[in-house]
């Protein structure tokens, strides 16, 4: 199971420079791995939208809807 550490460290990213995709594509990642796939798939999507030119999110995107 994510550490309650990380979902904290990746939200205080985002607080930091609400603008950085990859603070999102990682949050959304841990999301994932905690089993919680409707915020993974939001954090993905508040990447993209940020930047995307991002091929690291553009492909975890697909790699969520293929789930």
């Amino acid at each position: 199971m994510i550490s309650a550490v990380f979902f904290r460290t990746f939200n205080e990213a985002i607080q930091l420079s609400p603008n950085n995709a990859t603070g999102y594509l990682w949050l959304s990642k841990a999301f994932f791995k905690g089993g919680d796939y409707m915020k993974a798939l939001q954090s993905v999507k508040n990447a993209i939208q940020i930047d995307p030119t991002n091929i690291n999110a553009q492909s975890f995107f697909m790699e969520l809807m293929s789930k």
